[in-house]
């Protein structure tokens, strides 16, 4: 009886270290916010360089993140991304999407960009109008001035972090795919694609 008292208490013990490592594991791949402010406020800083450059009037992003066309819309792009990405790494992100769609970006944790509202963005726009898009921008410029703004998707992270998939599109249409590689605790960055 003895025997059987102790082997019941063994294994006791090990089915709740064994369920604690999970939720420890589970925790560890969980993205937090900290980890989304840190891609984007990388890309910001990186983005500084252009806009100086290319005297760029981008004072905005918008407060909401979107779904990243290259993986939600177009079928394809997984094919492309496969040299980045594995099939769990995408798993993962789909995950990722699911439990942080619409991801609210906040003023004080964003660097040199301000931050404007969808909304307000979405209200500017008369669906009905077939000069949708001028009577937008005249809109807009009223509103904003000629500070354009830029609307970044939600970073998806690899299963390992090691790896981040961002899009990011421009007031004036078109954008890039930028995929931010974590090598000796820094994130260096390529852009896969850009479309006008």
């Amino acid at each position: 009886m003895k025997i059987l008292i102790a082997f019941l208490v063994t294994l006791i013990i090990s089915c709740q270290n064994f369920e604690s490592t999970k939720i420890v594991e589970n925790q560890n791949n969980e993205i937090t916010e900290k980890e989304i402010y840190d891609v984007i406020n990388f890309i910001l800083i990186e983005m500084k360089k252009n806009d100086s450059l290319e005297n760029h009037q981008g004072k905005y992003i918008v407060d909401k993140t979107s779904e990243p066309f290259f993986l939600t819309i177009n079928p394809n792009s997984k094919k492309k991304l496969k040299k980045y990405f594995t099939d769990s790494d995408f798993n993962f992100m789909e995950n990722q999407l699911k439990e942080s769609k619409n991801f609210k970006l906040e003023q004080n944790k964003i660097i040199r960009k301000t931050i404007i509202s969808k909304e307000t963005l979405d209200n500017l726009i008369d669906n009905n109008s077939p000069q949708r898009r001028d009577e937008f921008i005249i809109s807009y410029e009223k509103k904003f001035g000629k500070y354009y703004y830029d609307e970044f998707s939600l970073p998806l992270f690899s299963v390992d972090k090691k790896t981040v998939l961002i899009e990011i599109k421009s007031f004036l249409g078109g954008g890039r795919l930028i995929i931010l590689k974590k090598k000796n605790q820094k994130w260096e960055s390529t852009i896969v694609s850009i479309w006008t």
